[in-house]
């Protein structure tokens, strides 16, 4: 239940003593007056059945969507094993920049029913009943915004997002449906399902059968379990696992804007079931499916990227999913022990307990917003203390060295370098820093590659910034170009690919594999 449920829900539990937590998740269509919030669940259960039966469906499961939008790959596997579904949903026609989260685009949720095997028979207009229900909503979290605000919740976004889900309402941008659907005849050896724990295993072999190596159980939870991560999968008519396709939450600053993003990762099809090319096969059930639940206007992301190989890029950018926006270089100075003294002093931000120390965060968030007011002309991933330590300092398996800069005399903080050891080369995975001291911060790293006895230092940098870096000792720079597109997804409405284009700034440690 996510944050927005469980606000609605306390606030109908002080709102009418004694209505049940999920009261939030209905509403009432069989009447023109408003019914109460207490008894909206189960009458609006009784019309979908009521309005199955009148076109001729019997026993459909009903789902009533969630206020905070219909998850259609959870909701349609949970109806898999009935022969109809009674729905009702919240669902965007014209989705815009400005466009409230939390709705799939009408055609996109079709589309995907389709994918899993139903066909719609019925379609019932419901906004109006929808919006008198969202107005008693917020009528309610109104009047119990002091006691809700006590408890925690976030009353202001809540209100503010609803309301604009219900301006979006009148001005006929969404609409509530209620639709009949009936299971085809044919049934698809694939089956969609959202991926979980209950697949970590399976899964995971099947990474390791693709990649070559293997990802442990540690890393699965660091990603997943307790990580930004998620995902869908393809099942076989045995329910094994063919396919996987998910992506990690990012926050973002794009043009100095605060946007989430969704990093697409591990895209896996079986061997045995890859038809990457055919517009009806497995990789394009699973992508766009992915694609139209979470990236675009109106839903969890606006913006998607990724680091895929180029045969996956290849096949995706064919299927019409994405297009390639940028693409990832390699840069490599010496390792150099002699020189001035550099003008800065460095200390270890990592505790004992691996953990940032309290002041060490407020530093590093400092530094963070020092960069991102630096750098409002591209888009780049959040580097606050909180990611960082997500990123680099829980990760299993991996060592990586946090290093924090402070000027020599006055020891104002001038960057954070992470980097972590290779058999032939210190690797750079992120610079947090003003632009202005990414030199500062390169020639520290040199000098701690020739320390550790390593011929060179490595950087990942998107090619359309290399310059940042590129231009740092250019006579030593060796420049190489990386097998890795940066791609945006195309096939959603969304900021077009072409205002990112040569926009992003990207390094090694913005990807999960490195």
């Amino acid at each position: 239940m996510s944050a927005d449920t469980m606000a609605i829900a306390r606030a109908i539990e002080l709102d009418e003593p004694g209505v049940p937590a999920d009261a939030c998740e209905a509403l009432a269509l069989d009447g023109d007056a408003p019914v109460s919030l207490r008894e909206a669940p189960e009458r609006t259960r009784a019309w979908l059945r009521q309005l199955a039966a009148d076109v001729g469906v019997a026993a459909p499961a009903v789902q009533l969507a969630p206020v905070d939008g219909y998850d259609p790959v959870a909701g349609l596997d949970a109806a898999s094993d009935a022969t109809a579904v009674a729905l009702f949903a919240e669902v965007q026609l014209q989705p815009g920049p400005d466009s409230a989260a939390g709705s799939p685009l009408r055609d996109h949720l079709l589309a995907i029913a389709e994918r899993c095997g139903w066909q719609l028979v019925h379609e019932h207009d419901a906004s109006a009943a929808l919006l008198r229900h969202r107005e008693a909503l917020v009528a309610a979290v109104d009047r119990q915004r002091a006691r809700l605000a006590a408890e925690g919740h976030d009353v202001a976004r809540l209100l503010e997002r609803l309301r604009r889900r219900n301006a979006e309402l009148r001005d006929g941008r969404r609409r509530g449906v209620a639709w009949v659907l009936r299971r085809r005849g044919e049934v698809d050896a694939l089956r969609l399902a959202p991926a979980g724990a209950g697949q970590q295993a399976a899964m995971r072999a099947l990474f390791a059968e693709t990649f070559g190596h293997e990802m442990s159980a540690a890393h699965w939870q660091w990603k997943y379990g307790r990580g930004p991560g998620r995902g869908i999968v393809l099942l076989d008519a045995a329910g094994e696992l063919v396919a996987h396709y998910a992506g990690l939450t990012r926050e973002l600053r794009v043009f100095g804007e605060r946007q989430l993003g969704c990093q697409v990762c591990d895209v896996i099809v079986a061997p045995r079931a890859r038809r990457s090319l055919a517009r009806r096969g497995p990789m394009f059930r699973l992508a766009s499916t992915f694609l139209e639940t979470q990236i675009g206007w109106g839903l969890p992301h606006a913006i998607g990227f990724g680091f895929p190989s180029a045969r996956h890029h290849g096949a995706a950018d064919r299927l019409g999913l994405y297009e390639a926006v940028d693409r990832m270089v390699q840069l490599s100075w010496p390792a150099t022990a002699s020189g001035a003294p550099l003008p800065c002093r460095s200390e270890r931000v990592v505790l004992a307990d691996g953990r940032f120390a309290p002041d060490q965060r407020r530093v590093i968030d400092t530094i963070w917003q020092a960069m991102a007011e630096a750098m409002k002309d591209v888009a780049l991933g959040v580097r606050d203390a909180r990611w960082l330590q997500w990123r680099f300092l829980e990760r299993p398996e991996v060592d990586y060295e946090v290093t924090l800069l402070r000027s020599r005399w006055w020891r104002r903080p001038l960057g954070v370098l992470v980097t972590r050891r290779r058999d032939d080369a210190l690797e750079v995975l992120d610079l947090v820093a003003p632009p202005a001291h990414f030199p500062l911060l390169i020639g520290f790293a040199r000098r701690q590659a020739a320390a550790a006895g390593l011929p060179q230092l490595r950087c990942w940098i998107t090619a359309s910034q290399q310059q940042r870096l590129a231009s740092i000792d250019a006579a030593a720079v060796r420049v190489e170009d990386l097998p890795i597109d940066v791609p945006a997804c195309k096939h959603t409405a969304g900021p077009a690919p072409a205002l990112l284009k040569a926009r992003w700034f990207l390094l090694a440690g913005d990807a999960d594999f490195t």
